[in-house]
């Protein structure tokens, strides 16, 4: 025998069920979908710094001549016998190329370090870095 329901039981039955499925829709199936991304990216960290702490407070700028002759400078600030670092290319305001790299930091117009590396083409299209001095 069917009964007839009222407007009242209607709204009732009707919010009850909107409940259980948003109360199943907050606990959810249990674990969520992960999905994964990932970064590479080949840089050269260039540090300098005064081993005795002499100086107190210096300013070093590095120099990168690029492979096509172009030259690059960023500036590093070191403090005691603390390493200052510089980034190639990031900091030098330019992208890697393939190629062979020098570089060099003066204080105060003297050549405190200088070094060499060298950027070339993997077949995934990322970079590899040889470093050299």
């Amino acid at each position: 025998m069917l009964r007839a329901i009222s407007y009242r039981d209607f709204w009732l039955i009707l919010i009850f069920t909107i409940l259980m499925f948003s109360a199943q829709a907050l606990v959810g199936s249990g674990t969520p979908e992960v999905y994964w991304q990932s970064s590479q990216e080949p840089i050269v960290q260039l540090g300098i710094r005064d081993k005795n702490g002499s100086l107190g407070k210096f300013t070093a700028l590095c120099t990168v001549r690029a492979p096509d002759g172009n030259q690059y400078e960023a500036k590093v600030i070191g403090e005691r016998d603390k390493w200052g670092f510089v980034y190639f290319p990031d900091d030098f305001k330019t992208w890697s190329r393939p190629g062979r790299y020098s570089w060099r930091c003066l204080v105060n117009g003297q050549e405190v370090a200088s070094g060499g590396f060298e950027f070339a083409t993997a077949k995934i299209s990322t970079d590899q870095v040889r470093v050299y001095r």
